[in-house]
């Protein structure tokens, strides 16, 4: 089922990310239509058509991003905090010496001008001695403190992957088993 994004009939350039998504999905359906998915993506498809469109085929998303991008999502995740409508946790890993700090934010507008367009916010931010490590995305998935963890683990899942995809496509005398 994965596809190469290749040059379209006429084209002079490949296609996008988005573009070789959205075929990915139309096939996918094809193939499984009651299948329940979620998608994870980075940041870059945090934006309101590309989320729609996912949501019209039935899939939900888990979106990697940046604290502070968008800028007009988080200034609305920072506006819902100082209201009261965020939850804050930590949790101590004293065996790792680590500590590991969620934030959530349920029913933010992606942005000012789709504010029909509804997303949760978790940023995770995982500390030990000598680094901080941040990391935050956006969801469509009705996120509550308990299941957090497992989330923010899915969507950290999506850097290895596509980091060995990568590797792969980069050094071609590479073995698809090796990597």
């Amino acid at each position: 089922m994965p596809e190469p994004m290749v040059k379209q009939d006429g084209r002079e350039k490949n296609e996008g990310e988005r573009h070789a998504a959205k075929r990915c999905i139309v096939t996918l359906r094809q193939a499984h239509p009651p299948l329940k998915c979620i998608i994870t993506e980075d940041r870059r498809s945090a934006n309101a058509p590309h989320i729609e469109t996912r949501h019209d085929d039935g899939c939900h998303d888990l979106l990697g991003g940046k604290e502070g991008d968008p800028a007009d999502l988080f200034n609305q995740v920072q506006a819902a905090q100082q209201a009261g409508r965020g939850t804050a946790s930590e949790r101590h890993d004293r065996a790792a010496g680590v500590v590991h700090r969620f934030r959530l934010v349920n029913d933010v507008p992606l942005t000012a001008s789709r504010a029909a367009v509804q997303v949760h916010c978790l940023a995770y931010g995982e500390s030990s001695q000598d680094q901080v490590q941040p990391c935050s995305g956006v969801t469509d998935l009705r996120v509550r403190q308990r299941p957090v963890s497992q989330l923010m683990r899915g969507g950290r899942a999506r850097w290895p992957s596509e980091h060995a995809t990568c590797n792969t496509l980069k050094n071609p005398g590479d073995k698809v088993e090796h990597t």
